[in-house]
């Protein structure tokens, strides 16, 4: 008698009339995550302006497909303050959108301007992009017209009501899901100065990573966007020392905190003691702010060697600032 009431239980379980959700719910919705206030300057991107979630049963996976996006409170508009393509992203980890950590799912075009879409919508290709419940983050951002036609101009995006599509699941039947803070639009007004940030002088291990090598804090009168840097080594390390330089954006400045920071991308050898990138970064970046170089050691890297890096002359680009 025992045995038949925990098989009746275990089928109530897996036809979902006992313990809640049943094995094949999948994906069943989205969760938005709330992007702050911020000010969009002109010429960045990849800001972000949604961020969201997909729920369901735990582990669940499907096919997410396509994704239509309205902006139907703020004036920006596409072909005037922003450009007509909007892109999605994946990031497996943190919730803080991080372009080097982010992969690409796909880009979405305005059906009009304040509308932007992929697949069914629009002529933009499907996803085809797996994913998980409860795992990950996906950001939705922005690009920024060189000129701006409307400074002062805002946007306030969000998710449209059925606004996402899987494989399986179908069409999510998910309510309008908006933004709780809008994004401004603003010209840039240039960066006033640096200061370096010295990083200090300490032994590593061959194989370490994210060893701080130089930074700089920002002061400005306003924002502006940060396009390459070109770093020299001083000491006796070489490029064979390194497995990467990386770029990172520390909103509040300060002491180097991997957590915190945003790695904005890497610095590729330029030569064997110099890296730059040619790939611009396009990061808005703010008075008060600070960027970091760091080095990741080679597990073979010459135990005698050193750092003494140094930012080239007219080594940091901005869009609307003197290097």
């Amino acid at each position: 008698m025992r045995a038949l009431k925990i098989f009746a239980a275990f089928i109530g379980w897996v036809f979902g009339v006992g313990f809640g959700a049943p094995l094949w719910a999948g994906i069943t919705g989205i969760t938005l995550i709330p992007v702050p206030a911020s000010n969009l300057v002109q010429a960045s991107q990849n800001n972000p302006v949604l961020e969201f979630q997909f729920s369901g049963t735990t582990f669940s996976t499907d096919v997410f497909q396509a994704v239509t996006i309205s902006q139907p409170f703020g004036s920006a508009q596409a072909n005037t303050d922003l450009t007509n393509i909007l892109t999605v992203w994946y990031q497996p980890s943190s919730s803080v959108f991080s372009p080097g950590a982010a992969v690409s799912v796909g880009t979405l075009s305005a059906v009009d301007p304040g509308d932007w879409a992929n697949g069914p919508d629009n002529s933009t290709p499907v996803f085809n992009f797996p994913v998980t419940a409860l795992t990950g983050y996906f950001f939705i951002t922005t690009n920024v017209n060189s000129a701006v036609v409307q400074p002062g101009d805002q946007l306030k995006m969000q998710i449209a009501a059925s606004g996402v599509s899987l494989t399986t699941a179908g069409t999510l039947t998910n309510a309008v899901l908006a933004n709780s803070a809008a994004q401004g639009i603003t010209t840039a007004t240039g960066i006033s100065g640096f200061a370096v940030i010295t990083a200090p002088a300490t032994l590593v291990a061959q194989g370490s990573s994210n060893v701080p090598v130089i930074g700089v804090s920002i002061t400005a009168g306003g924002p502006d966007v940060l396009q390459s840097i070109q770093i020299f080594n001083q000491g006796s390390a070489v490029s064979a020392d390194v497995t990467s330089m990386r770029v990172w954006y520390q909103a509040n400045g300060g002491a180097f905190n991997a957590s915190t920071a945003v790695e904005l991308g890497t610095l590729p050898t330029l030569t064997s003691i110099s890296w730059y990138n040619s790939n611009y970064f396009n990061w808005t970046v703010n008075s008060g702010s600070g960027l970091y170089v760091t080095a990741d050691i080679s597990p073979s890297a010459i135990s005698a060697h050193t750092f003494a890096v140094s930012i080239s002359g007219n080594g940091i680009f901005f869009d609307n600032s003197s290097n």
